[in-house]
Formats: structure tokens, C-alpha cells, sequence
């Protein structure tokens, strides 16, 4: 995915278990179902692992675990799965729900017909 344009290159020994648990994670958390939100997932991840490892790289494993068991438990479609909700969220807020019509009255000449025809 963006492994290639990060690195310049990849190779079958960089696809290890841990580069397919990235890959599902990245997923996971931008959303599954989405070709933007597999992107979005990718990128936030890549951006925190960059920034979080130069300068504190102790805590990047304890971040990246977090951010996955946060969206497992949270966000079951990662954050297009939240995106979907808060923009129809906003989207019912503005449209206002619309009643039924009231049912029409059935006149005797219906019912007596309908009575003749079923009986």
C-alpha cells in the first residue's frame, strides 16, 4: 500500500506477520469497506509511527496497541464507520422527519365490495 512509497522498494522478506498485522491494523482503523478509509487508516498510522518513534520510541508500541483496541472496542468500522454516523447524524438534524399521511376513509361502497369479493 504506501509501504512501497515510503521505502522505495519492498521485497518478500519485508512481508512478515508483523507487516500483515500493520496492514490489518491500518485497515482496521480507518475502516474496512472503503477504499478512503483503508488510505486514511494508512496515513494515520504511518504519520504517528514516524513522529512517535524519533522521539519517544518506547511508546509507540503501548500508542499502537491502544489505537487498536480502542477502535475494536469503540469504532467496530474505524473512523469512516464514524464519519458515516456523524454525517447522517447531521444530516437528520437538518431534514426534518416527515408523518405519514392520514389513511384515507373507506366508504361503505368499498367496503361491501371488498366483502363480496373475499367472501
Amino acid at each position: 500500500m504506501l509501504y512501497p512509497i515510503q521505502f522505495t522498494s519492498i521485497t518478500p522478506q519485508d512481508m512478515n506477520v508483523s507487516a500483515s498485522i500493520l496492514v490489518a491494523i491500518m485497515v482496521a482503523v480507518g475502516g474496512r469497506g472503503t477504499l478512503w478509509g483503508g488510505v486514511f487508516g494508512a496515513v494515520l498510522i504511518l504519520v504517528a509511527r514516524g513522529s512517535l518513534t524519533s522521539s519517544l520510541p518506547a511508546l509507540w508500541p503501548y500508542v499502537y496497541g491502544g489505537l487498536f483496541v480502542a477502535t475494536v472496542l469503540f469504532f467496530p468500522d474505524g473512523f469512516a464507520g464514524l464519519w458515516k454516523r456523524l454525517n447522517s447524524g447531521s444530516r437528520k438534524a437538518r431534514v426534518p422527519a416527515r408523518s405519514p399521511p392520514p389513511p384515507l376513509p373507506l366508504s361503505s361502497s368499498w367496503s361491501s365490495l371488498a366483502q363480496k369479493r373475499w367472501a
